[in-house]
């Protein structure tokens, strides 16, 4: 649209004919045809075609904005089902778990014990085998809805993922707010929309100026009834000139406060974005860094910590030391550390692609800036 609004209004071609001719000295006048040409006030052309070109570039960072926000929606999509896919392949491991401590309840029942640790562990078999169905009916929704993002067949398959790679830590969080400020397609389009409603603001300005239309005319002459008339059925041509009169001032100037104040609303609705795009940036931080503890925490104390436990009581219940309860409860206990272990991963990734949806580019970028923004030191 940039071309077109700066190109002028078509010409205008006019044709009369004359339904009782003119009778003039040179003879009878019968047709008429004409052409004019609008030319807009100075300034008024380029000023069209800068509020294109700045609408033009709003709707290109608009684009980018949607891109960043569906390469996030797919990684969302992805890291839910991976999560999924680990959930369902930690209950099985503790399904086949549970029936080992079934055979070990078993034989201490055939020695003499008791029944209740048999039924025990059927019984939270028989809930772990409820979740994993449970979990194994979500995927076929969660797999549509990535299929979905990546436009494809809902029931395309899709390959459960066996793990993620962990991406490097994201850049500080000043470095963050500062690639937001400068890079976020959400505010540069906002940016571009305020300097088109300044332009908006100077083409309004503009209205109480005249158009200038310049033209000719072609009159169509008849032969002069009289024989001998000196310069006989000349046709003659005339030049034109007009121009608009801009007498509604009241209206000029009410558009121009309307572009003022649009103006105005596009500047604050551009800070007001900034101040919500920081807040998220923020909870997506703190996210990462309480998946990354989380993760730490799992992988280097909890996890080991509830295996030997488990270990230490399932020896304790052969030796007649322990309750089962107490096995069943350490079973448990690591199954959930677990999930959780692989939910905290799966949450620090998502937040990483949340942090790039925001910034608007890579946070290998912004690492990469970052470096090279870095004086050198001599030793």
């Amino acid at each position: 649209q940039v071309e077109s609004a700066g190109t002028l209004p078509d010409p205008k071609l006019t044709y009369s004919r004359f339904l009782r001719s003119v009778e003039t000295r040179v003879g009878p006048q019968e047709q008429k045809i004409g052409i004019a040409q609008k030319f807009p006030w100075f300034g008024k052309l380029d000023m069209k075609e800068k509020k294109a070109a700045k609408a033009a570039l709003a709707a290109r960072h608009r684009y980018e904005q949607a891109k960043w926000h569906i390469d996030y929606k797919v990684q969302d999509a992805y890291y839910d089902y991976y999560y999924l896919s680990q959930a369902i392949a930690v209950t099985r491991e503790h399904i086949d778990l549970l029936k080992q401590l079934e055979s070990v309840a078993r034989t201490g029942y055939e020695g003499g014990g008791a029944m209740s640790p048999v039924v025990r562990t059927q019984v939270e078999t028989g809930k772990l085998e409820d979740r994993l169905q449970s979990l194994q009916d979500r995927g076929q929704p969660v797999a549509a809805r990535l299929n979905a993002l990546m436009n494809r067949p809902s029931d395309a398959p899709i390959a459960s993922p066996e793990s993620i790679a962990e991406n490097p830590a994201p850049p500080s969080e000043g470095k963050l707010y500062e690639a937001l400020a400068e890079r976020s397609p959400a505010l540069k389009r906002l940016e571009v929309l305020t300097e088109k409603a300044g332009v908006s603001v100077d083409l309004a300005e503009k209205q109480f100026w005249p158009d200038v239309s310049v033209g000719v005319n072609y009159v169509d002459t008849g032969e002069a009834v009289m024989s001998g008339v000196d310069e006989s059925g000349k046709d003659p041509v005339m030049a034109m000139v007009s121009i608009n009169l801009p007498i509604w001032r009241s209206k000029y100037r009410a558009d121009k406060e309307a572009a003022i104040k649009k103006r105005e609303a596009t500047v604050k609705r551009r800070q007001n974005t900034k101040r919500t795009l920081q807040s998220r940036l923020s909870e997506a931080v703190y996210k990462y860094r309480d998946a990354e503890r989380k993760i730490d925490l799992y992988r280097d104390t909890l996890i080991p910590k509830a295996e030997q436990e488990l270990n230490v009581s399932r020896q304790a219940f052969e030796s007649g030391e322990a309750d089962f309860l107490n096995l069943i409860d350490a079973e448990r206990s690591l199954l959930q550390f677990k999930l959780s272990y692989e939910k905290a991963r799966a949450e620090r990734e998502r937040q990483l692609a949340r942090m790039e949806m925001l910034t608007g580019q890579p946070l290998s970028t912004i690492t990469a800036q970052d470096k090279d923004s870095t004086p050198s030191r001599e030793k």
